[in-house]
């Protein structure tokens, strides 16, 4: 259903000289993760004015799909090595679409 759809925006805030570091750990996860099941878009963008900004924007099926996108052990690796390449913990924000 329409109203299942969960839209995820996570914004990471890389340390500064961490930038590249933070892109070389996230950029293996892109084309796999749109191939996994229930994931309807997955995009990573820089922010055009701040470039230690990253943000993930994300579409999936229902929440369940997110939820083991989540808790897949290779992702779990990635989380564990947020502290030392992340300013402050990742903002994440999910969503539902009203219209």
């Amino acid at each position: 259903m329409q109203d299942e759809i969960v839209y995820v925006v996570a914004k990471l805030q890389a340390r500064a000289g961490k930038e590249e570091a933070l892109w070389k750990l996230i950029e293996p996860l892109v084309e796999p993760t749109r191939k996994e099941k229930g994931c309807r878009s997955y995009m990573a963008l820089r922010d055009r004015s701040s470039p230690t900004v990253l943000t993930l924007v994300e579409e999936w099926d229902t929440e369940a799909d997110l939820n083991t996108h989540l808790a897949l052990p290779h992702l779990q690796k990635v989380f564990a090595q947020f502290a030392d390449l992340l300013a402050s913990p990742p903002e994440i924000i999910r969503y539902r679409r009203l219209a």
